[in-house]
């Protein structure tokens, strides 16, 4: 998980737009010269490369093992693919005057759809936040941390009052 949340930060920083320089003497304002901004470009695609490789391989490992997943494991990738997801969705219809934009957008989008395949694969009609949280496996799941808990109950809160509030007339 910490290398899906270090893979979406980076995914974050690629896509700042740090401030660009000013149109004339008019505006004053401190700004990012072009080679500082593509300096940060360049690191954080190298970063979010060598994540991806370390994300997917671990993905790979514990998904498509002789044996599954396994019930601990679960919860871990279902985090993880909602992160990954999440950051190839929005690198996919991210727009950036860069030439190369269009390719980075077709091999995000080709990363969410596999991404999404894999998802839908592991977790068709079944998701962690529907779990009891009252039975002591499943609190083992979240390792016995009570401040995990407490956020899966305020999401699976959250998603039931947008259910309610996407389905009202």
């Amino acid at each position: 998980m910490r290398k899906a949340v270090r893979l979406t930060c980076l995914h974050g920083i690629w896509h700042s737009d740090l401030p660009k320089p000013r149109d004339g003497n008019s505006k004053f304002h401190q700004y990012a010269p072009r080679a500082i901004r593509r300096q940060i470009s360049v690191i954080a695609a190298q970063g979010i490369v060598d994540a991806e490789v370390e994300i997917l391989s671990l993905l790979q490992k514990h998904i498509f093992s002789k044996k599954g997943p396994g019930t601990g494991n679960m919860l871990p990738i279902w985090i993880s693919l909602w992160m990954l997801i999440l950051a190839y969705r929005h690198t996919a219809y991210w727009h950036d005057g860069d030439i190369r934009a269009h390719e980075l957008r077709q091999l995000a989008q080709n990363m969410y759809d596999m991404l999404v395949s894999i998802y839908s694969a592991l977790f068709r009609q079944s998701s962690p936040l529907w779990l009891n949280w009252l039975r002591n496996d499943v609190y083992e799941l979240f390792g016995r941390d009570w401040r995990m808990t407490e956020a899966m109950g305020t999401l699976k809160t959250e998603i039931g009052h947008y259910r309610v509030f996407a389905t009202a007339p």
